[in-house]
């Protein structure tokens, strides 16, 4: 029993997943759900202007986790009491859901693709954006920084303890 190909062979352009053209540069790829097929090229710059509550949500959890929440507070209970404990995350959260929320309707009113640095831009100066920008560049390189030197103290406060030296053999 023999195989029979009774379809038309598929040219290369035409095959599922060849985004290649038969010179080598790639060409627009369409989305794959039946009846809504847009070109890519097409549905770039496109952003939905709304937030699901669940995103709201979301964001706001993610910008609070990282702020020292479970970590620095047994130092403030001690020293302030959880009166003033409370009352001062209340101040800081209002001023976090504050600007989160100015930066929220910011970008459902004028979505970019960029951050907020583009909003200084835009609205303010762009001065103050590269000032922004500026300023976020030099926090992450000054903290990377300080991390790579705690890791090296820690590194070298691990590898010169007495215990340590012992082990090694020269």
């Amino acid at each position: 029993m023999t195989a029979t190909n009774e379809s038309p062979p598929i040219a290369a352009d035409e095959k599922f997943g060849a985004e290649k053209t038969g010179n080598g540069s790639l060409h627009p790829t369409n989305s794959v759900v039946e009846g809504h097929t847009q070109l890519q090229e097409d549905r770039n710059g496109q952003f939905h202007r709304s937030f699901t509550p669940r995103q709201v949500h979301i964001i706001s959890l993610g910008s609070n986790i990282g702020s020292g929440v479970f970590i620095a507070t047994g130092k403030a209970l001690a020293t302030g009491g959880p009166g003033n404990m409370v009352l001062a995350y209340l101040m800081v959260c209002s001023c976090v859901w504050a600007v989160l929320q100015s930066l929220s309707e910011m970008t459902i009113a004028f979505p970019v693709s960029g951050n907020y640095i583009d909003y200084a831009d835009r609205w303010v100066d762009p001065a103050l954006a590269f000032g922004a920008g500026f300023a976020e560049w030099l926090g992450w390189f000054l903290s990377t920084f300080l991390l790579a030197l705690v890791a090296n103290d820690v590194k070298d406060g691990l590898l010169s303890s007495p215990q340590r030296q012992d082990s090694f053999t020269y």
